[in-house]
C-alpha cells in the first residue's frame, strides 16, 4: 500500500466535480469544476497497481476522468502518469470506486503526486455528458487543496485555486515495491565483471612484481654430411 485514509468518511459533504451543457452566453455558473489531492510515498519507490476512492454519482455515471500526475511547484503537473475513465455503468448512489492501472507509473521514493477528478469530455454541445459528483472527505485531517473551474471566456481551465485547512478527500493507492528490471541488473554484474579484469591487469603492470620464469625453447639437430666432411 502507498496511501490510504478510507477509515472514516463523511458520507454528508466533499468536493463537487460536475460539467454542465450551457447552450449560449451570458453563463449563470461555471461550465465544469475539477479538484485534486496530494499524496506522498515512503522509503520506497512503487508501481501503481490501483486507486479507489468514494464517490456520490448524482446524475449519472458519465463524463468523469481521474488521472495520477507528478508534483510541479506543490501543484498537479501538466501531463498525466495515468489516466481513468468512470464506467458508465455504476448507478447514482454512493460507490468505493477501483481503478486498475494498465500502464503501472513509477512512484518514485519520498516524492509528492496528486489525484485530479475533472470532466473529460468537455464538450458544450451535448447535454448528456452533464453530470454532478462528490468526492468524499475524510473526517481525521485537514489539508491544502486546490481546485478550479472552467473558463467560459478562454475555453480552459483556470488556474488551480488553494483551498487551506479544507478536509482531506478520501482515497486508497496500491501499488507494489519496484525491483530493478534484469536489464540493469545484467549492466551492473558487466560493469563488476569489467572492473575486476581491470584491476588484475593493473596489478601485473605494476613494478616490483615478481618476474615469472622464462622457458626457452631450442631444436637439436644431427649433424648433416656436410658438416662431416668439413
Amino acid at each position: 500500500m502507498i496511501f490510504d485514509n478510507l477509515g472514516q468518511v463523511d458520507f454528508l459533504s466533499g468536493r463537487y466535480i460536475y460539467w454542465e451543457q450551457v447552450s449560449s452566453p451570458p453563463y449563470s455558473s461555471p461550465l465544469g469544476t475539477r479538484a485534486a489531492m496530494p499524496f506522498h510515498t515512503g522509503s520506497t519507490p512503487y508501481e501503481l497497481t490501483s486507486i479507489s476512492l468514494y464517490l456520490t454519482i448524482e446524475d449519472s455515471a458519465e463524463n468523469l476522468q481521474i488521472g495520477l500526475y507528478a508534483d510541479d511547484s506543490a501543484l498537479p503537473s501538466t501531463e498525466a502518469l495515468e489516466l481513468f475513465i468512470l464506467d458508465p455503468e455504476f448507478a447514482t448512489g454512493t460507490h468505493l470506486v477501483q481503478f486498475e492501472s494498465a500502464a503501472h507509473p513509477l512512484l518514485n521514493a519520498n516524492s509528492t503526486y496528486w489525484i485530479v477528478l475533472q470532466p473529460h469530455d468537455l464538450n458544450l454541445d451535448d447535454s448528456t455528458g452533464d453530470t454532478h459528483y462528490v468526492w468524499h472527505l475524510a473526517l481525521s485531517e485537514t489539508w491544502n487543496l486546490p481546485g478550479s473551474y472552467w473558463n467560459y471566456s478562454t475555453g480552459s481551465w483556470d488556474d488551480w485555486q488553494s483551498y487551506y485547512n479544507a478536509e482531506q478527500l478520501t482515497v486508497n493507492i496500491q501499488g507494489t515495491a519496484a525491483v530493478p528490471e534484469p536489464a540493469n541488473s545484467a549492466i551492473l554484474i558487466s560493469a563488476l565483471c569489467a572492473g575486476i579484469v581491470f584491476i588484475r591487469r593493473r596489478r601485473r603492470a605494476e613494478p616490483n612484481q615478481a618476474l615469472e620464469p622464462t622457458t626457452l625453447s631450442v631444436t637439436l639437430r644431427a649433424p648433416s654430411r656436410t658438416d662431416r666432411a668439413s
